[in-house]
């Protein structure tokens, strides 16, 4: 049976080749600049301060400890994990100051490596996907808290509701057999199709919302860890 690992812990074989851009730089003068950057990048006393003189850990930090952690080089780990960082919690803002940082002559090296190695955008991918998998309880719960709300603004949000309870669907077959989009239709007109076009149907729905919410909070409750289940004589 396959064994499914994290795709951080790949090891591939990247072709990164290093200030060939510059070809005034030895191999040595190449290594000493990425040392010297992988120092400055790690120590807390080059980060940006607090209003308390405090530094702060740029927001990519830990995610940049976990790639090197599992073997991809310096300099990538740093890019991958700055792209994965929100732009407004960038630091530095631009690749240019990335590359200052990390001591290389030019961001443009960003671009061969990434057009080069494909593994990098899906690193990428893969922690943004990751990230919205994580929030995705936080934005249905605001979806529905807005298709509560009586106000016209949040009939998308309660067409998004009934989708996802399965009440409606992207297509609706009629009597005559005609396929019908419902895209093209008006939020009235889809809940007439769905049978939800009066008070009483609207009331029935809500009581099984309801009562399958209740379910659902049934069932992820947690349990007691001081319950005593012990069977005792």
């Amino acid at each position: 049976m396959p064994i499914s690992v994290p795709v951080y812990q790949l090891k591939f074989d990247l072709d990164l080749p290093e200030e060939d851009l510059n070809s005034a730089l030895s191999p040595e003068d190449i290594q000493l600049r990425k040392d010297l950057a992988r120092a400055f990048v790690e120590n807390p006393e080059t980060w940006e301060k607090d209003t308390n003189g405090k530094p702060v850990k740029p927001y990519w930090f830990d995610r940049y400890v976990t790639l090197s952690e599992n073997r991809w080089p310096f300099r990538v780990a740093v890019l991958i994990a700055w792209l994965e960082t929100p732009k407004k919690y960038r630091v530095p803002k631009t690749q240019d100051e990335l590359a200052d940082l990390l001591g290389m002559s030019s961001d443009r090296q960003f671009t061969v490596w990434i057009a080069k190695n494909p593994q990098i955008k899906a690193m990428v991918h893969e922690a943004w996907k990751e990230r919205a998998l994580d929030r995705i309880n936080d934005s249905m719960e605001a979806m529905f808290e807005v298709a509560a709300t009586p106000d016209y603004k949040g009939r998308g949000d309660r067409e998004l509701h009934f989708k996802v309870a399965e009440i409606l669907s992207d297509k609706v077959i009629l009597d005559n057999s005609g396929n019908v989009d419902l895209n093209k239709l008006s939020f009235a007109e889809k809940l007439r199709l769905a049978g939800l076009d009066n008070p009483e149907a609207l009331l029935a729905l809500r009581k099984k919302l309801a009562e399958q919410q209740a379910v659902v909070e049934n069932f992820t409750e947690e349990p007691d860890v001081n319950s005593d289940t012990s069977n005792e004589s």
